[in-house]
């Protein structure tokens, strides 16, 4: 039975559209196929024919509407920058640039408000000090909730429910942008998939696996699958053909469905019901494929993935249509058009450039930035930056007193309480203070720590490491140094204390805010009419103080977007306040270092450490610059007043840390500059390793200006050289050619080698006692000139403007005995040492 004898007819009635006939017969054909079973052969068809029509129709209706919004986005755009030129500007590429920034602070601001309403398994089940899951057996139960399984467990029943609220909301919103995802109501869980795992199994194992192969029932839960075309049951043929398809794409990492020459993906709006096709029967079937074919990823993995891929779909369909990969090539044809038009040759050299960055900004938005070109080479140097940050951060938190320089700076511009920040800091820093951060996550304000364990690291290394294991160690390690617990406190603190000073604020009328505060709210499109919206927003008491909620914010006309503002401009003041590598920094870094080359990888490796001062010069720098006249300086010298104190402080305590006394403030070099302070502003400003230079030929751990440039991985390679090739030369030459002066020195410099690459031993608190416990033992036995050893560590000190109250060689006998850290060094003024006994 063919629908083909009558296309001519229905094309003529206009039921079907010219161009549709070949479409028509192979929807005719589907639903003829799953009908013609059910019903008398001439009923099917006619049926077929209805539902062929009508799913053409709906695919229609659905391609004029996702026209019309990607025209309307365009519209705006252009609009704006329409705007801008009426104002005299030229055509301005750097506000289109900013727009594609701020769509990743559109992007978090959605993510916030969907982790809010899965707070209860973001505090139940957030990664633990290994970087595992916590309490995997409770989690356990909310898969079989998921699955229609009464567990008996209330908690996991209400993160159940947490969860299908939470992905309702993220379909709602991804269809109101464009989107077309079908409610599935058995639809509990999407899943990840290993395409290695399917590749080395085969189709066919992989489809058997599934669908049962005669001595198992498979995992799949058939009754609820249906197909998405037709809306039907999928019978085992139609299955079957699906499964190869979704096999296919998955094996070749999604490639079956680029077309070679290509350089954006398509549309998002046609995504989305890839995720949904797997039905599973229960929660054993979902978890037996996480284990087999999802690379062993958890539930949290999974629904933490999905709220991140929708958060980031929805932003950039919101801003840019149900398709953005066009807008943004869209935009950049009319940049070069502005500029051509323009006859200015300036502008006509520029638009290339700006054509350019566009691309960057939107290309490390949508991930197409960070996939590296070699995945073999990516991995292995993701192996050894891993390495080096176990190795040689466990004391990064001392070094972050700098934060609280920017975070008192951020505040005061934009007119926010710093001193109660810093109070909320030290009280979420304290033990006993999970019901705060409960509440932030209630908030929609949880910390990125919470759902990525390498946030942290992150910020100081510009690096998220690939490699499961090296990965892990350094997160445990920069977990145990506490500076993981610093940069959450820090970001809670200060969003919660931002949200909760507007909600104090709601009884002032926009006149009577601060200018400071009006302008930061301005910046993030809440004016006055806006404000006075937020102030009838209803509030809620939470541990004695009243909160706006995201969820109350968003309720009524208007009120999405203004929720989604609000949110927008807590993160993006947050980025300023605890600074990490943005958009921008991100972009940079990944066109100039691409990933997984090796000359990429050999600029990532020497720039290890040095994203965080990257981050604090691109994001204050450019602040600075966008205020004018004397609010720049004032800007500027207030951020590197704070900054550099909050640097004294981080260069103290490392010093005692390291068995030093405070180092003098008020020491001075031989040129007559203060030292101290310009290693503190150096500190600061996180670049403190440069900072050991001031006053000495080496670093803190023996390289000079160009090995500290070079990264650490240069210390190492230097150290494992001199190790083997400078061995096996001095002993060549002794033993081969009776050199007298020749004289291998192994065991020194395998010592040497070794001590610093293991990781934890740098941990503030395990640093000093490892040396003077275990150290120098070690040193004293590899190294016969251990005595010039303990001389040059007395006269790096000395260069630093301290002494050692924990010396080299004080318990072994062979070095000053200890005594208690001389406090009066840090003002130039020497207590008398006091020995302990």
């Amino acid at each position: 039975m063919s629908l083909s004898v009558c296309i001519e007819g229905l094309v003529a009635e206009g039921r079907i559209r010219k161009g549709n006939a070949q479409e028509a017969e192979r929807l005719y054909d589907l639903h003829f196929q799953q009908l013609k079973h059910r019903m008398p052969p001439m009923a099917a068809a006619a049926e077929a024919s209805e539902r062929a029509i009508k799913t053409l129709d709906a695919a229609h209706q659905q391609k004029i509407r996702a026209a019309l919004m990607q025209a309307q986005a365009q519209s705006a755009w252009l609009g704006r920058r329409r705007a801008e030129v009426a104002e005299g500007k030229p055509f301005n590429a750097g506000a289109a640039h900013r727009e594609i920034q701020d769509l990743d602070l559109h992007r978090q601001a959605i993510r916030g408000q969907a982790y809010a309403m899965i707070d209860g398994l973001l505090s139940n089940h957030r990664r633990d000090f290994l970087g595992r899951v916590r309490n995997r057996s409770d989690l356990s139960d909310v898969v079989d909730e998921l699955h229609g399984n009464d567990t008996g467990d209330a908690n996991a029943r209400e993160i159940a429910d947490g969860w299908r609220q939470t992905a309702e909301w993220l379909r709602s919103r991804f269809n109101a942008a464009g989107g077309a995802i079908a409610k599935l109501d058995s639809w509990a869980l999407p899943q990840t998939h290993d395409s290695r795992a399917l590749r080395e199994a085969g189709v066919d194992a992989w489809k058997g696996f599934l669908m049962g192969d005669g001595e198992s029932p498979g995992l799949l839960k058939r009754e609820s699958m249906l197909d998405y075309e037709t809306g039907l049951p999928l019978s085992d043929d139609r299955l079957s053909t699906m499964l190869d398809g979704m096999y296919e794409t998955i094996a070749t990492d999604g490639w079956n469905k680029t077309e070679a020459g290509s350089i954006h993906a398509g549309s998002l709006a046609s995504k989305g019901q890839q995720h949904r096709i797997l039905h599973f029967a229960n929660g054993d079937a979902w978890r037996a494929y996480a284990d087999r074919f999802g690379g062993s990823a958890t539930a949290f993995d999974t629904m933490i993935s999905h709220v991140e891929r929708m958060s980031r779909d929805i932003a950039a369909m919101e801003r840019l249509g149900p398709n953005p990969a066009a807008s943004i090539r869209w935009q950049g044809d009319w940049l070069e058009k502005a500029a051509h038009t323009s006859m200015d040759q300036k502008a006509i050299d520029r638009a290339g450039g700006a054509r350019g960055q566009l691309n960057r900004l939107y290309g490390e938005y949508a991930g197409s930035f960070s996939r590296p070109e070699n995945k073999s080479i990516a991995i292995g140097f993701s192996i050894l930056k891993a390495q080096q940050s176990a190795a040689k951060l466990g004391g990064a938190v001392l070094s972050s007193g700098g934060d609280f320089g920017t975070m008192i700076t951020t505040a005061g511009f934009d007119g926010l309480p710093a001193a109660k920040m810093l109070g909320q800091y030290v009280k979420l820093m304290l033990p006993g203070s999970m019901e705060d951060r409960e509440l932030a996550a209630r908030l929609g304000l949880v910390s990125h720590e919470w759902t990525n364990a390498s946030s942290a690291q992150w910020r100081y290394t510009g690096e998220e490491f690939s490699h499961e294991i090296s990965r892990r160690v350094a997160e445990s390690v920069l977990k145990a140094s506490g500076l993981a617990r610093h940069t959450e406190a820090a970001k809670m603190a200060f969003s919660m204390e931002t949200l909760s000073f507007l909600t104090q604020m709601r009884s002032r009328d926009f006149g009577q805010l601060e200018p400071a505060l009006q302008r930061t709210l301005q910046r993030y499109d809440i004016d006055r009419a806006r404000w006075d919206m937020l102030r009838t927003s209803p509030t809620r008491e939470e541990r004695g103080t009243n909160w706006f909620f995201p969820e109350d914010i968003a309720k009524g006309e208007g009120g999405q977007k203004l929720a989604d503002d609000v949110m927008r401009m807590i993160t993006g003041e947050v980025g300023y306040a605890v600074p990490e590598p943005d958009l921008r920094t991100r972009a940079m870094l990944n066109s100039l270092a691409p990933k997984g080359t090796w000359a990429g990888e050999i600029v990532r490796t020497a720039g290890l450490f040095k994203g965080f001062p990257l981050s604090v010069l691109m994001m204050h720098g450019g602040r600075m610059m966008e205020v004018t006249g004397g609010e720049r300086w004032k800007y500027g010298l207030t951020l590197a007043a704070l900054t550099t104190l909050g640097g004294a402080l981080s260069l103290q305590l490392k010093a005692l840390a390291k068995g030093q006394d405070p180092q003098d403030m008020a020491s001075m070099t031989s040129r007559g500059a203060p030292r101290f302070w310009a290693a503190a502003a150096l500190q600061g400003g996180g670049l403190g390793i440069f900072g050991d230079l001031l006053g000495s030929s080496t670093d803190r751990v023996g390289g000079g200006f160009y090995r500290t440039l070079l990264g650490p991985a240069a210390q190492t390679v230097n150290n494992v050289n001199t190790l083997v090739a400078g061995n096996a030369v001095q002993a060549f030459k002794k033993y081969a050619l009776d050199d007298p002066k020749a004289q291998p020195h192994f065991a020194r410099d395998l010592v040497k080698t070794v001590e610093p690459e293991v990781p934890g031993l740098s941990l503030f608190y395990v640093r000093a006692a490892y040396q003077r416990l275990l150290g120098d033992f070690i040193a004293e036995w590899s190294n016969e000139s251990y005595n010039r050893s303990y001389a040059d560590a007395q006269r790096y000190a000395q260069e630093q403007g301290s002494g050692y109250w924990a010396p080299p060689g004080s318990v072994t006998g062979n070095g000053q005995p200890m005594r208690a850290p001389d406090w009066g060094n840090a003002i130039g003024k020497p207590a008398e040492p006091q020995m302990m006994h």
